[in-house]
């Protein structure tokens, strides 16, 4: 297992909480499956989701502090090779092997891989034509924020030919490696709010179509959520481009639907001071592969059965992109 220098926590800790809305599924929809969101007009937005209020806790001052074992997240303080002379390809390189370097070393797999990686905000200080020039999203820049509270897997992954020929009958996972682009200043807009899988409810869990994850422009099956009271709520303020937050989006160990992944969503924040800078960040996700499975095939039809009807339009009819499972970086 790669080894992965720890720094201690930073001393910048923020408020005790903040108040916030978000964008959750209708409770009225559990149990279908909801449109894409980004394809939808306005009254199908209505239709399909709501806002409701929700109130972030500080989860660095929680003790003991979050670990991916028990909320499905966890902050990581690392001593980055990422700096300002690098280029961006030299970056974006970098980015990459010490997120793999990181998963491997939290959660002790066999062999971690880089899925895909998109880079979102402003992207201060890069030239046009850059490779991440927000003007040229196919290059993986997008200037959205996540709009509505999802995470990213689910079981429908499984109907991917290039997932299982990655996993080989082998137990595997995903991980969202998030961290700060921004070299010059901590996140201090749009910080990423995540709800502890300890408080999630499987009723509450919204099948939704998306086409962001598979490279390629293909359809994807993730997961919305739908409100409820007894969802808690964590951020972390203050993020520094030396730190990364891991949080689970599939375990095929985990029995429960509802602790495989770690719902999240953007947030304005209420206390971010005037003028602040957009935030720059990077979604990095790692699949990471485990043990050999003992009965592979009883349990992914286990967890297939969790999704409501899929149409057949919308099953995998062809190989996906080699861009999903890259052979490395």
């Amino acid at each position: 297992m790669t080894e992965i220098r720890k720094k201690p926590v930073m001393t910048l800790l923020g408020p005790t909480h903040i108040d916030a809305t978000a964008l959750f599924a209708r409770e009225g929809l559990r149990g279908s499956l909801l449109p894409d969101f980004g394809s939808t007009d306005r009254a199908d937005r209505l239709r399909s989701w709501r806002t409701a209020p929700i109130r972030l806790r500080n989860a660095r001052l929680l003790d003991p502090p979050p670990r991916l074992g028990t909320y499905g997240f966890e902050l990581v303080r690392l001593e980055t090779a990422v700096n300002a002379g690098q280029g961006i390809a030299e970056r974006r390189e970098t980015y990459c092997a010490e997120s793999r370097r990181l998963v491997e070393a939290l959660t002790g797999c066999r062999e971690a891989r880089l899925l895909n990686q998109v880079y979102r905000g402003g992207f201060n200080g890069l030239q046009p034509g850059d490779l991440l020039d927000p003007a040229a999203p196919a290059a993986g820049a997008i200037t959205q924020y996540a709009e509505r509270v999802h995470t990213d897997v689910s079981p429908w992954l499984e109907l991917v030919p290039q997932w299982n020929a990655f996993a080989k009958g082998r137990h595997a996972s995903i991980f969202n490696v998030w961290r700060s682009t921004d070299l010059g200043g901590p996140v201090e807009r749009m910080p990423l709010a995540l709800c502890s899988v300890q408080t999630v409810a499987s009723r509450d869990m919204v099948a939704a179509l998306t086409y962001g994850l598979l490279e390629g422009g293909d359809s994807f099956v993730g997961y919305d959520l739908a409100y409820d009271a007894f969802q808690q709520w964590f951020y972390y303020p203050y993020m520094a481009s030396d730190e990364a937050l891991v949080f689970r989006l599939y375990d095929t160990r985990e029995k429960m639907g509802c602790r495989r992944g770690v719902f999240h969503v953007a947030v304005e924040d209420p206390s971010a001071p005037p003028g602040a800078r957009p935030r720059e960040s990077v979604d990095i996700r790692i699949g990471a592969l485990f043990e050999d499975e003992t009965e592979p095939d009883a349990r992914r039809a286990r967890f297939l059965a969790e999704l409501p009807p899929v149409p057949d339009a919308l099953l995998p009819k062809r190989p996906m992109p080699r861009g999903f499972l890259p052979p490395g970086c």
